[in-house]
């Protein structure tokens, strides 16, 4: 059988322009949702030749590697722009209303990415876990094994704990926004809210640190889907692939529709 080397020129391609922060960051978005879109093509369009025997595993393997250099090229430009304007990525105004309802620091949760799988699977983790530890196959992700589930609902363990200690580190920088360089602000008598020095300093370092927080979680985002790629065969990884780009770009469908619906739209 012949391998069949199929890809396009799909790529994360922002460059950095001279305008305002909002701009860049709008841009930015736009460009990687605009590749999704061509991603998700490309995906499918394996998966058919892949079925058909005219792509080999080994082709599936680049055309998931080469999207994970993507997603790695994406966290790099947020993670330049997070330093310069950090708060915008906890509620993004280049997302819609039903986006930003879903966001855990700055993106989706990483267990998102485990949980999506065992639902591609037709797993009601819950109930069907020990079934599946002990060798049962499923069909709808090219039959998952139960060391496969083993594997990944260690995965998942790891990921939530990961979760819980990032989730604690938000909720501190939160807290700090109470101390007392600026309660010091809120305990003046007059009306004015200007921020003395230290408030001015305290508020700057806040923002570097949610910053880096938003970078932490991008990185464990990425390197969860890593993890999750190495369980699964290539076939499966691109079948995970699709639907989680197709999942991202329908909530933005969906949450464009609402938007409209409630009269949010800037039009």
């Amino acid at each position: 059988m012949g391998t069949t080397h199929y890809q396009t020129e799909a790529k994360f391609t922002y460059t950095p322009m001279e305008t305002t922060d909002h701009l860049r960051e709008q841009r930015c978005y736009d460009e990687w949702i605009s590749l999704q879109r061509l991603e998700l093509s490309e995906l499918r369009d394996a998966l058919t030749l892949s079925s058909e025997g005219r792509m080999s595993d080994a082709d599936l393997t680049l055309l998931v590697e080469k999207m994970m250099d993507h997603i790695q090229d994406y966290c790099d430009k947020r993670k330049c722009l997070a330093h310069q304007d950090a708060a915008t990525y906890l509620a993004p105004n280049w997302c819609n209303a039903l986006e930003n309802s879903g966001l855990w620091v700055g993106g989706r949760r990483p267990s998102v990415f485990i949980r999506l799988v065992y639902a591609l699977s037709g797993l009601d983790f819950e109930s069907k876990l020990a079934e599946f530890l002990n060798g049962a196959e499923v069909e709808d992700l090219s039959g998952i094994s139960g060391v496969q589930v083993s594997k990944i609902s260690e995965l998942q363990s790891k990921t939530n704990r990961q979760e819980e200690k990032l989730s604690s580190k938000m909720a501190t920088l939160q807290e700090d926004m109470a101390d007392q360089q600026f309660a010091s602000v809120a305990n003046k008598p007059d009306r004015n809210c200007c921020l003395n020095e230290d408030a001015v300093a305290a508020l700057k370092e806040n923002g570097q640190s949610i910053a880096s927080l938003v970078e932490e979680a991008d990185r464990m985002r990425l390197d969860t889907i890593k993890e999750l790629i190495k369980r699964l065969t290539p076939v499966q990884a691109v079948q995970f692939l699709a639907a989680s780009k197709k999942l991202r770009l329908c909530i933005k469908e969906w949450g464009e529709k609402q938007d409209h619906e409630h009269g949010r739209n800037a039009e």
